[in-house]
């Protein structure tokens, strides 16, 4: 049972409606979905406000789109949205003003097209951490390999060398079904050692030349010691797929292996549909006479609080479904 002002507005709220019920209903077209909360393509005075209150108070379904749902745009759903749809639809007052959702333009990088899979013309370079705090044993150490443009990263985290090191590593390719083995020699090539040991954070960059189709590179970094640290399995083409990342209330949709053309200026447009999102990938630029493979990420931000369902639709073939994923976006903290 509600108490107090909540009560007391509640009480005023439905009142309003029975009202409603004897009288003529009176139906507002709107420009925007914004407070259409039963999503029937209006603004109704008395289906929406029904509607509100049932999910508000008498634990009715969810709005059809929740995010069209937040009447006065302060980023929750709550009853001051009810009261500020009474006030719009039948004393006057300030239309709905639902916040904007802003998305960024995609982004990526051709990650293949016309190209040998050996290392190119640019030389392999070597950086490394200053000394992190020791984690108490080797079990620790590990590797992980990535490729971000036309270079393979190979990563070493919790490395055990002296304090005094100078990182380099050389490199090596051998041909194996499907793509490269490709070893990765660790060396310390300091002069003059210091009596202490340490851990660090070493990254190795290895530059690929351009590869003709997809290509797997198994990675086997070595220690200076002569022992594996670890192997990592990373490839160029393969099967295209999505996945989203929820970041507070933005929501990272990724793309990978994307076939696309050579020249391009990506974008995405989105559209709702109560709780679907479909972000459909764009390219405004003219075609070259080529084609890559490209990983992609689109970032739409401010999404309302709630459990979304984000379908990718890529640019070739033009409207073609890549993926689906449910997402849930946490209500602010």
């Amino acid at each position: 049972m509600l108490h107090g002002v909540t009560s007391r507005y509640l009480r005023s709220i439905l009142l309003v409606l029975l009202l409603l019920a004897v009288l003529a209903p009176i139906t507002r077209a709107v420009e925007q979905a914004c407070g259409d909360i039963n999503g029937d393509g209006t603004t109704n005075d008395l289906g929406d406000l029904i509607y509100y209150v049932n999910y508000l108070f008498l634990g009715g379904p969810m709005p059809v789109c929740a995010y069209m749902s937040d009447c006065n745009g302060d980023g929750t759903t709550d009853m001051s949205d009810l009261i500020y749809l009474v006030n719009y639809l039948m004393l006057g007052g300030p239309a709905p003003v639902c916040p904007e959702i802003v998305s960024a333009a995609a982004s990526g990088y051709c990650i293949s097209g016309g190209k040998s899979g050996l290392a190119g013309d640019k030389r392999v370079s070597a950086s490394q951490s200053e000394c992190v705090a020791e984690m108490g044993d080797d079990s620790t150490e590990y590797m992980y390999a990535d490729i971000v443009g036309d270079d393979l990263y190979v990563y070493h985290f919790n490395a055990f060398y002296n304090c005094c090191m100078m990182y380099a590593v050389t490199v090596s390719f051998e041909a194996i079904p499907g793509g490269y083995h490709v070893t990765v020699q660790e060396a310390d090539t300091t002069s003059n050692p210091c009596y202490c040991m340490c851990y660090f954070d070493l990254e190795a960059v290895v530059p690929l030349a351009e590869i003709t189709e997809p290509t797997v590179y198994v990675v086997e970094l070595v220690h200076a010691d002569g022992y594996t640290v670890g192997i990592d399995t990373v490839a160029i083409g393969g099967e295209e797929s999505m996945y989203v990342d929820v970041v507070g209330n933005d929501l990272y949709i990724h793309h990978r292996n994307a076939y696309m053309n050579c020249c391009p200026a990506f974008y995405t447009t989105f559209e709702f549909d109560g709780d679907v999102i479909r972000a459909y990938e764009a390219d405004s630029l003219d075609a070259c006479d080529c084609y890559c493979l490209y990983n992609l990420r689109s970032i739409l931000y401010d999404v309302y609080p709630g459990t979304w369902t984000v379908e990718l639709y890529g640019v070739w073939p033009g409207g073609v479904l890549v993926g689906v994923e449910t997402v849930v976006v946490p209500p602010p903290r």
